[in-house]
C-alpha cells in the first residue's frame, strides 16, 4: 500500500486532535477568567490526553514522510511534509497535501496565540495570589516594648506575619 493514503489519514487525525485542543484552549481561557480551579484541572487532564495522541500521530507522520522520501530515493535525517509535496505525482495530491499542511499550520498559529493569552492570564492570577499572600502575612502590629532599634529592625525583617506557616 502506498504511504500517501496513510499519510493523508494521519494528517487528518492530527488536524482533528489539534481542533479539539484548540477548543479546550478556548474553554481554558474562560475558566481562567472565571477562576474555577476544578474545571481547570479537568481541562488540563483532557489537554494532556490530546497532547499524547498528537505526539503519537506526529511520530507516525514523521515515519510516513521518511518512508515516502525513501521510496522516492531521498535519504536524509531532516525531513518534512513540505519536502514530499513537490515529489507527489499528481497535481491533485500536491494540492490536497498543501491544503492539509496549511490548515494544520493555521491551527497551530491560533493555538499558540490562545496559549500565550492563557499564560498571561495564569501569570496575572499568580501575581494576584502572591500579592494577597504578602498582604495577609505582612506584620503590621506596632512594637509595644522598648528596646534597641537595631533589634527591632531585625525582628521586622524576619517575615513573621499574620499567618505563621511552614511550607
Amino acid at each position: 500500500m502506498s504511504t500517501l493514503p496513510l499519510l493523508r489519514s494521519c494528517l487528518e487525525r492530527l488536524l482533528e486532535e489539534h481542533k479539539e485542543l484548540l477548543e479546550l484552549a478556548e474553554e481554558k481561557k474562560q475558566v481562567l477568567i472565571n477562576g474555577s480551579l476544578n474545571e481547570l484541572q479537568i481541562i488540563v487532564a483532557k489537554e494532556s490526553q490530546r497532547v499524547n495522541k498528537i505526539k503519537d500521530y506526529d511520530e507516525e507522520r514523521q515515519r510516513l514522510v521518511q518512508e515516502f522520501l525513501i521510496l522516492k530515493g531521498i535519504r536524509r535525517q531532516d525531513h518534512s511534509l513540505r519536502d514530499c509535496i513537490p515529489l507527489m505525482e499528481s497535481q491533485e495530491e500536491q494540492r490536497m497535501f498543501s491544503q492539509l499542511r496549511n490548515e494544520l499550520r493555521e491551527l497551530l498559529l491560533r493555538l499558540n496565540r490562545i496559549n500565550g493569552l492563557n499564560q498571561q492570564l495564569l501569570e496575572q492570577s499568580m501575581s494576584f495570589v502572591q500579592y494577597t499572600l504578602e498582604v495577609l502575612t505582612e506584620d503590621n502590629a506596632p512594637t509595644v516594648t522598648y528596646g534597641n532599634p537595631l533589634n527591632q529592625a531585625t525582628a521586622k525583617r524576619s517575615g513573621k506575619g499574620f499567618f505563621d506557616s511552614k511550607v
